[in-house]
């Protein structure tokens, strides 16, 4: 659709990729699962570990958990947040760039060419401009 394709043209486009490199998409998919996966349990895990390492981080003498279970959720939540941080940060943009890459690759083998819209084609020296802006100011 970003290269000016109807949705149905774009939709034909993406299954014959999965089509001609069925091997090379299911093993990008199911590595990204994974990695999910395991990056996410490692959370929990870390986050079990992380109260077993510091136990006076929730406890504090004679109390009861239940008076501090704020903690528990705050440290919790924050291991989660680091972990959904790498996710999005760091393992979907390889996963985008890598499924990028299996599309220009099927295009070569057709010897075809990403067909660009006019109004894209100046986009690169618009984004120049406005990240030089604040230099001039």
């Amino acid at each position: 659709m970003i290269t000016e394709r109807w949705l149905a043209e774009s939709c034909r486009q993406s299954v014959m990729v999965v089509k001609h490199k069925f091997k090379v998409v299911v093993g990008l998919r199911l590595g990204y699962f994974i990695l999910c996966w395991v990056i996410g349990v490692t959370a929990y895990i870390g986050a079990i570990l992380f109260f077993v390492a510091f136990p006076n981080l929730v406890l504090r003498g004679n109390e009861e958990i239940y008076g501090r279970i704020y903690t528990v959720y705050f440290w919790i939540g924050l291991l989660i947040i680091i972990a959904v941080a790498i996710l999005q940060l760091f393992l979907r943009l390889i996963y985008v760039i890598a499924s990028c890459d299996i599309y220009s690759d099927y295009l070569e083998e057709k010897q075809e060419k990403a067909m660009f819209p006019e109004h894209l084609q100046k986009a690169p020296v618009l984004l120049l401009l406005f990240l030089w802006r604040p230099l001039f100011y």
